[in-house]
């Protein structure tokens, strides 16, 4: 898993740029962010939010997903909102007690969250397809044929 930033123990409110490190480092090896952070206004006040987003193959995978992720939750005794639609998760993390703001609890989640998709769900073995001129495959095979020649 990767190392984290963050080494405080105590619940609290971590700065913008600290949240931003560390999701920059949950992303890191991702083509888009999946992790962000955001605003928001409630009855109690504004606050903020790390929110994750993942697609899954099926609707199977997805509350296969999903248990794995409340397990997280309920290790670390601290629970996200989730929102599902057949095989999309949102997953909104923030910690109530400080004022609905972001603290080590929350990226400790994401990172486990994102750990586990990574190691358990991702769809790894699709390749994209590249198109390629057919003069490059004709050059390849003629250069693979020259090297062969006895």
């Amino acid at each position: 898993m990767r190392q984290s930033l963050i080494r405080a123990t105590k619940a609290t409110k971590l700065p913008l740029a600290s949240i931003q490190k560390e999701l920059d480092l949950i992303n890191q090896n991702l083509p888009k962010p999946r992790w962000v952070v955001r605003s928001h206004e409630s009855d109690q006040g504004s606050g903020t939010e790390i929110e994750g987003n993942y697609t899954l193959k099926t609707f199977a995978k997805t509350w296969e997903f999903l248990n794995t992720a409340a397990m997280h939750a309920q290790k670390a005794r601290h629970h996200p909102t989730i929102t599902t639609t057949y095989n999309r998760i949102k997953f909104t993390i923030t910690t109530h007690d400080v004022g609905n703001q972001i603290t080590n609890k929350d990226i400790r989640l994401a990172q486990a969250i994102e750990s586990s998709y990574s190691t358990n769900f991702a769809d790894i073995g699709r390749v994209a397809q590249v198109k390629r001129p057919e003069s490059s495959l004709k050059e390849a095979s003629k250069i693979i044929n020259d090297l062969t020649k006895k």
